[in-house]
């Protein structure tokens, strides 16, 4: 797993979990041309409701993101920089990452009002909440545009 300085298919986000017996350190999501028309459609909407002062959030069905637990020097070196991260994989890297040991489903992303957001995927038998911490989706679109 490399930085890219360039915008790549793949962002990285420090993650967390509220499990009492899992980990979950850093979470990956793809960011393909459909995950661009998907967000920018979403923000358009966001920004077209005009919600009252106190609403918070936009929940969307999405599975765009995988939770891992970092047990290599490398990821935690990565997830020590500034995030989120533009990174790169080597071949057959991102299958050799470890991952918590809850199975996953029912992923969603929440968008606020101000266009940060983030993703959170729940154990399918322990309920267990997993979620990256916020990033900026305006600014991470306007990387890919410019």
């Amino acid at each position: 797993m490399k930085i890219s300085s360039t915008p790549t298919g793949h962002i990285l986000v420090r993650a967390h979990t509220c499990s009492d017996w899992d980990d979950c350190d850093f979470a990956v999501f793809c960011c393909d041309g459909a995950w661009h028309e998907r967000m920018s459609a979403r923000l358009e909407a966001i920004n077209s409701f005009h919600p009252e002062h106190d609403f918070l959030s936009f929940n969307y069905v999405d599975n765009s993101v995988e939770f891992y637990v970092s047990q290599e020097e490398p990821a935690h070196q990565l997830i020590e920089n500034e995030l989120p991260l533009f990174i790169e994989f080597d071949e057959g890297e991102e299958e050799a990452l470890k991952t918590p040991e809850t199975y996953m489903d029912n992923g969603c992303i929440a968008i606020h009002r101000d266009g940060t957001a983030r993703y959170m995927k729940y154990g399918k038998y322990t309920h267990d909440e997993f979620f990256t911490e916020t990033f900026s989706l305006p600014d991470i679109l306007e990387q890919y545009a410019g």
